[in-house]
């Protein structure tokens, strides 16, 4: 028996879903039950804060808005003291490096996905979320905390995986 692979999505990755065609390829995998797909509080926070001038027309938001609950079929994890203490250590793991440290939300979806052993995130963030030094914190602290770490694709290269 086939299991389905556990998946989040992040926030930037949602414009994608403008095209028809994407969105019913999600909704295959959901039926052919290839994925499952997560949300995330933090992330339907986001995507209601879209500000107006990114809005295509008035009904962008509320469009990406049901493409989200469409595909995520009420799975909605919420921010929990255990989501911030593990974005807290990555916080703590990436200062050691030197490096940049990603924003607050990034850490906190990276957090529920190890904590809810999501088996892929998927995000376009390679500005931040995905920069290698993170990355390397995410997986360092994850074995710390004895979390499996998800593997991280691009929008196009789960959009394949999702094909095959």
């Amino acid at each position: 028996m086939h299991v389905p692979l556990r998946i989040l999505l992040d926030t930037n990755i949602f414009d994608q879903l403008l095209e028809p065609l994407t969105l019913e390829k999600l909704r295959n995998g959901i039926a052919q039950q290839k994925i499952i797909i997560y949300g995330f509080k933090i992330i339907r926070k986001e995507i209601r804060a879209i500000p107006k001038q990114y809005q295509q027309d008035a009904s962008f938001r509320q469009y990406v808005l049901r493409a989200y609950d469409t595909i995520t079929e009420n799975r909605e994890y919420s921010l929990n003291p255990k989501i911030e203490a593990v974005a807290k250590q990555y916080i703590l793991e990436i200062q050691q490096s030197q490096s940049k440290i990603p924003e607050w939300n990034d850490l906190l979806i990276v957090a529920c996905a190890s904590l809810h052993q999501l088996d892929i995130l998927v995000s376009n963030d390679s500005k931040t979320m995905l920069l290698p030094t993170a990355m390397q914190s995410y997986r360092a602290v994850n074995e710390k905390l004895e979390l499996p770490t998800p593997i991280f694709y691009t929008f196009r290269e789960f959009e394949a995986k999702v094909e095959s």
